[in-house]
C-alpha cells in the first residue's frame, strides 16, 4: 500500500468515526431531553417530538393548553459523560405562539400567524425593528430546487429575549418528493398542523374575551379613533412583511372598521 492509498483509507476512517461520535452525541441529547420530559412537574405531554439533530425538542400538554420547548446545551463543567448535556426548557401558553412556519433550505414554503390581536405589543414592538430580521427572514418566496438538506419548523414567541425557536426535522440532503423527503414532510405537517390549529384556539379565545368585556360608550367615544388608527398601522405592517395575506388583511380590516 503506497503512501496517498494510506492517507486516503486514514480520512476515510476519520469521517466515519465523526460520524459515529456525532450520532452518539445526538443519542445522548435526545435520551435526556426525554428524561427531563418524564419527570416534569405540571405538565404531562401528550404529544412530543425532538428534533432529527437532537439540539431542540417540543411537548404539548393539550388538557394544561401548555405547550414545553426545549435545547439541548453542552455542560463543560460536567464530571462524566451521562452530564455532558443539559436541557433548557421553558412552558408557555398558547397564547404565546405568534406564528408558525416551515422552512425549506432556510426559505420559508407555509406560515400560520396570530391575528385576533394582530399580535399584541411584543409583535408591535418586532415590527418596529426589535427583531424585524427574524420575521423577515421568514417570509421569503420559494425556491424552487430538486434537493432538499434541511427542513425546519420555526416557532415565534411572545418572548422578547428568544423570540425565535427552531425544530430540525432534516438535516441531510435528499431528493424532494422522494420517499425520505415525503416521510419527513408529514412529520413536519403534522406539528405544523397542530400549532396552527393551537393558534386558531388563541384568537377563538381572544374574540370571546373581546365579545364578552364590551367598552362603555365613554371608553368607546375617547378611545375608538386612536384604536381604529393603531390598528390599521399595524394591519398595513403586518401585511407588508407578509405575516397575513391579503384576504386576511381584508376580513381583519372590515372586522376593525364595522366590529360586530
Amino acid at each position: 500500500m503506497d503512501i496517498w492509498t494510506a492517507i486516503g483509507w486514514g480520512i476515510v476512517i476519520l469521517i466515519v468515526l465523526i460520524a459515529i461520535g456525532s450520532a452518539l452525541m445526538t443519542k445522548k441529547r435526545k435520551e435526556h431531553m426525554d428524561a427531563v420530559l418524564e419527570n416534569m412537574k405540571d405538565f404531562t405531554p401528550t404529544q412530543k417530538f425532538i428534533g432529527e439533530d437532537g439540539l431542540t425538542g417540543i411537548a404539548v400538554d393539550e388538557r394544561r393548553k401548555t405547550i414545553c420547548l426545549m435545547k439541548s446545551q453542552l455542560d463543560l463543567s460536567a464530571q462524566n459523560e451521562n452530564e455532558q448535556y443539559k436541557t433548557k426548557f421553558r412552558i408557555i401558553g398558547y397564547k404565546d405562539i405568534l406564528q408558525v412556519s416551515i422552512a425549506e433550505n432556510g426559505v420559508t414554503v407555509t406560515y400560520t400567524s396570530r391575528v385576533s390581536q394582530l399580535g399584541g405589543a411584543l409583535l408591535g414592538d418586532i415590527l418596529a425593528g426589535g427583531v424585524g430580521a427574524i420575521i423577515g427572514g421568514l417570509s421569503g418566496t420559494t425556491v424552487s430546487s430538486s434537493r432538499v438538506n434541511r427542513m425546519d419548523l420555526r416557532i415565534i414567541v411572545n418572548d422578547t429575549k428568544e423570540p425565535d425557536f427552531v425544530l430540525n426535522f432534516l438535516n441531510t440532503e435528499h431528493v424532494k418528493n422522494g420517499s425520505v423527503y415525503r416521510s419527513v414532510m408529514d412529520r413536519a405537517n403534522h406539528w405544523y398542523s397542530l400549532i396552527s390549529v393551537l393558534i386558531k384556539y388563541a384568537d377563538q379565545d381572544d374574540e370571546a374575551s373581546r365579545t364578552k368585556q364590551p367598552l362603555t360608550k365613554s371608553e368607546t367615544a375617547s378611545e375608538h379613533p386612536k384604536s381604529i388608527a393603531d390598528e390599521l398601522t399595524k394591519l398595513a405592517a403586518l401585511l407588508d412583511r407578509g405575516l397575513i395575506t391579503q384576504e386576511e388583511f381584508n376580513a381583519q380590516k372590515r372586522n376593525i372598521l364595522s366590529p360586530p
